[in-house]
């Protein structure tokens, strides 16, 4: 995990001290966005930031953290957003403590640069995805393995490499050497009251944080609602520190609905707004949600980017894993789910909001989260079947909620995702608008890739398979994609065909945004 070298380890040190730095702020850029970059033999670092980036003498950094604007927040273990900072004659780039979001580093050219985007990163640093790899998808996706097993380089056209940092600090010295450090660890929890207290504490400094008034931009929250366990714990969380602002949205699926109403309602939210999942293909939005790697999961949020922008989105991420009684306890912030949560970074920079998931802020010590959620006193809301979380249903509960309104069936939110099958599909789920752009970007980028490589034909016929089970699975024959998905190789479940285009296409969209002018 942390600890390990990196990949700008092996081009040699930079002789001099890191001292000075200065901040360039750009309008035009997306909202939220920062990039820093080292030259080698200069003392001196470079920030260029978008326009609600908040800047301190030693500092750059989006997000929110448990603890006051001018502290350390690469020392705090509540920090949902990134930044970099200055330490002593060391740089320290500090990634979010959680996994749905990661930092990235290259270093080409004598340049040595961080950035909380790829796009912006690769337009910087002047180099290129490679086109002939496949293997993209599954990068982004082996972050669900947790934090000892995610992919932490990317390759890059002409030998360069990607960084991967996720969930820990980033430090520079002053030879340009990088080491990782891990993220501070919470106090532990032995009950529900300290557990809940906890919460009840950290949601407060957090949202402190994200209104202070001498930030650039201030963040009041909003949060989303389903009628399930975590988002109704968020919005239970949210309206003790004030929050009054609510997107429910209703299911593509008509045998069900998913809308949380009538749970904010009963906590007394009075803003809220009413969206529909499948709203999203009005947008043209669909390359900020797989510049990440990840290929779609979350573009409905798309639909609700007018009520997200500036705010500060309490989300139930993780909650499956953090409140489930049953979950597999390890300290690698594994989730066992198909995707993990990671593609609306880039929708999450432009729109510019936070993003705050109260269930990763004891992921460390989840022994102890897991342990009261099976204790006595928890008793009383445990309901002992395939969908128990007893800890977000006390919460919700206790706030007024009546028990039926919430955690009844375990059916899935509102999601979407453009990573199945080929080109036909891709035509039945994403936004026309999107489509179009994608489908002329598609016509010239299949000339550059050469499919009469083995390493593409094994693809071709593994992914054929896993299809194939796949269909299989729709028809009441469970077994062989439950096998494929256990011990398949995640690359062999990632299609090689229109879908593998689209991050490449995503980047080279979205990269436009982070040129040096308008």
């Amino acid at each position: 995990m942390c600890g390990r070298e990196t990949p700008a380890d092996r081009n040699g040190g930079y002789g001099d001290a890191v001292r000075t730095l200065t901040v360039t702020r750009l309008e035009h850029l997306p909202r939220l966005a920062w990039l820093v970059q080292l030259d080698q033999g200069s003392d001196t670092v470079s920030a260029t930031v978008g326009p609600w980036v908040d800047a301190r003498p030693d500092a750059v950094f989006e997000g929110t953290w448990a603890g006051d604007v001018s502290s350390d927040f690469s020392d705090s273990f509540s920090l949902f957003g990134s930044g970099v900072l200055l330490r002593g004659d060391e740089l320290v780039v500090a990634a979010p403590c959680h996994t749905m979001e990661a930092v990235y580093s290259v270093r080409h050219d004598g340049k040595l640069a961080f950035s909380n985007s790829i796009a912006f990163l690769l337009e910087a640093v002047g180099v290129e995805l490679d086109m002939n790899y496949l293997g993209y998808e599954a990068d982004a996706l082996s972050i669900r393995g947790g934090l000892d097993s995610y992919h932490r380089e990317w390759p890059l056209a002409d030998g360069a490499r990607l960084g991967v940092h996720f969930y820990c600090n980033v430090v520079v010295n002053a030879a340009g050497e990088l080491r990782e450090e891990r993220k501070p660890v919470p106090p532990r929890v032995g009950s529900w009251q300290e557990y809940r207290g906890f919460l009840g504490d950290q949601m407060a400094a957090v949202h402190a944080n994200a209104t202070h008034a001498g930030r650039v931009h201030t963040y009041p929250p909003i949060v989303f609602s389903s009628n399930g366990y975590d988002s109704s714990a968020c919005a239970a969380l949210g309206k003790e520190i004030g929050c009054n602002e609510a997107v429910v949205f209703e299911s593509k699926r008509a045998s069900r609905s998913d809308s949380g109403r009538d749970v904010v309602t009963a906590l007394g939210y009075t803003e809220i707004h009413e969206k529909h999942e499948l709203d999203y293909r009005d947008t043209d939005t669909a390359d900020l949600f797989v510049a990440n790697g990840e290929l779609g999961t979350s573009m409905y949020f798309a639909a609700a980017e007018l009520e997200l922008t500036g705010k500060m989105l309490l989300s139930g991420a993780y909650g499956d894993r953090a409140w489930d009684r049953t979950a597999k306890v390890n300290d690698q912030v594994r989730r066992y789910v198909p995707l993990p949560d990671t593609s609306r970074k880039e929708f999450r920079l432009a729109a510019g909001y936070l993003m705050v998931a109260p269930a990763y802020l004891s992921t460390m010590h989840l022994a102890d989260v897991v342990a009261i959620s099976n204790s006595p006193e928890m008793a009383p809301w445990t309901l002992h079947n395939d969908y128990d979380r007893p800890i977000p249903r006390r919460v919700v509960e206790e706030a007024g909620v009546p028990r039926e309104l919430f955690g009844q069936h375990k059916d899935g939110g509102a999601g979407t995702s453009l990573r199945f099958g080929t080109l036909a599909q891709l035509r039945r789920t994403m936004p026309s608008k999107s489509l179009g752009r994608f489908t002329a970007y598609l016509g010239e980028a299949r000339k550059r890739r050469n499919k009469l490589r083995p390493k593409y034909l094994l693809r071709v016929v593994a992914y054929g398979l896993y299809l194939f089970t796949a269909v299989l699975d729709t028809r009441g024959v469970k077994k062989p994609i439950r096998v494929l998905q256990d011990r398949w190789p995640i690359e062999y479940q990632c299609s090689p065909f229109a879908p593998s285009y689209l991050f490449p296409w995503g980047v080279s969209e979205v990269r436009s945004a982070y040129r040096a002018s308008p």
